[in-house]
């Protein structure tokens, strides 16, 4: 009889907001059946990758990931019971992803968070106990409180500064395990994973693959995409171009046959263009400047009131390949601070004192990163198109971050694939608030 009532009672359990307590048993059930859904879930989600690979990356990253973490936060033990659901992810989903197999070392990059050159899809075995230790700590105030059934909740510093030193703490842990993956790669990787680290370069990532804003890319599209983010080899590719040199990714972003070179520049110079045309009444693409003996320049874009009132701003497009043999060696910052003073060396007294204008150099990467003043001019300009239609700043640059992110991606791919069939979207929102949230831009 007290062998069954025992029997009884350590089973006892109750769902509570989603989640479950009661006696490890429950708890065991609970979660077990719980894994076997989200296993069954992602089985599916990895077939669906195999020909939509973006869409299902967005469903995993907008939908399912968040679906667990709210599990893993609020179920202690979890770690015991999802090693079936890793392993669909690792062998099933990421292979779908990719195209192929990931290295152990891979594998551990693209667990690291967008923002560091990883992907966001943790090991869940790995996350869930650190996840429930922040979510204990966290909510460690208000239990007491309800625990002594006090009628008043905890100030908000209470809560603030354990948030605060628990973010602390998991930034050292982050930190940790990034030099140890970096420790892992070789040269060309870490630089491929310093690029992807740049501000705005993994844009294209985070967002919702809507076609009405141009964020929808085919499935080999999307996998040369994250092969050229992580220098993976890019299968399919020819043995030679068509200028008669070796074809590899380095000469296919640099040949300028085909035009290809051409049309990367010009799609980002229109892009400012129509951007520049929301702030500035007066702007033109190609302006002609008055002839110095004879010799005849344009630059990409001009546009008048933009850095002064009254006054004519020029601005000149360079995308560079920071892989390029000549480059290869040279840190990243000082690459775009070399390609800054070229321009500058070539057009700046000549603006200032023919024009009486200003200029400014864009210089980008073909990953997407850009130079000092190319960056202080999208926050610039983001800044005035946010004042002159009333919305948030925030809204406005990472909107124009994001179609940069996508206009710069599709023009490597261009090069590296030669396709003209797919036009570029250098069109301009209305409502950078409502883009946002459609495509989820943070």
């Amino acid at each position: 009889m007290f062998a069954n009532t025992a029997i009884k009672y350590t089973q006892i359990g109750k769902r509570h907001l989603g989640a479950s307590i009661g006696s490890n048993a429950f708890r065991q059930e609970y979660a077990t059946e719980k894994i076997e859904k989200w296993c069954k879930e992602m089985s599916n989600l990895a077939e669906f990758a195999i020909d939509e690979p973006q869409a299902a990356f967005a469903a995993y990253t907008h939908g399912e990931m968040h679906k667990f973490n709210y599990f893993l936060r609020t179920i202690p033990g979890m770690e015991s019971y999802l090693q079936p659901l890793d392993e669909i992810i690792d062998n099933q989903f990421l292979p779908a992803l990719f195209g192929n197999n990931l290295t152990e070392k891979e594998r551990r990059l693209i667990a690291l968070p967008i923002r560091d050159g990883g992907l966001g899809i943790s090991k869940l075995v790995e996350k869930a106990p650190i996840d429930f230790t922040s979510s204990k700590l966290i909510t460690a105030p208000l239990i007491a409180v309800m625990l002594a059934q006090d009628h008043e909740i905890p100030p908000k510093e209470a809560t603030k500064e354990v948030r605060f030193n628990r973010n602390m703490e998991l930034r050292v842990m982050l930190e940790t395990e990034k030099s140890e993956v970096n420790e892992l790669l070789d040269e060309s990787e870490r630089r491929a994973v310093k690029q992807a680290q740049e501000k705005g370069t993994s844009t294209w990532l985070n967002v919702l693959p809507l076609e009405d804003q141009g964020f929808v890319l085919r499935k080999d599209e999307f996998r040369d995409a994250l092969a050229l983010r992580y220098n993976r080899t890019i299968s399919n590719l020819p043995s030679r171009c068509a200028c008669g040199a070796l074809f590899d990714v380095n000469h296919a972003m640099n040949c300028k046959k085909g035009g290809f070179v051409s049309i990367r520049h010009d799609n980002i110079r229109n892009f400012e263009a129509n951007l520049l045309k929301n702030v500035c009444h007066d702007v033109e693409i190609e302006p002609r400047l008055l002839p110095v003996d004879g010799d005849e320049q344009r630059l990409n874009v001009r546009a008048r009131c933009f850095w002064r009132q009254g006054q004519s701003a020029f601005f000149d497009v360079r995308v560079t390949n920071t892989n390029a043999s000549s480059q290869v060696a040279m840190p990243i910052e000082k690459i775009y601070k070399k390609h800054e003073n070229e321009k500058k060396t070539k057009y700046n007294d000549r603006v200032l004192n023919n024009e009486h204008g200003s200029f400014t150099p864009l210089v980008f990467s073909i990953n997407g990163g850009m130079s000092k003043e190319c960056i202080k001019f999208h926050k610039h300009l983001a800044d005035k198109i946010a004042t002159k239609t009333n919305q948030r700043y925030e809204d406005v640059i990472a909107w124009i971050r994001c179609k940069l992110s996508f206009l710069i991606m599709r023009s490597a791919l261009l090069c590296l694939r030669g396709s003209r069939t797919v036009a570029a979207d250098t069109e301009i929102v209305e409502d950078f608030g409502i883009a946002c949230d459609d495509a989820r831009i943070h």
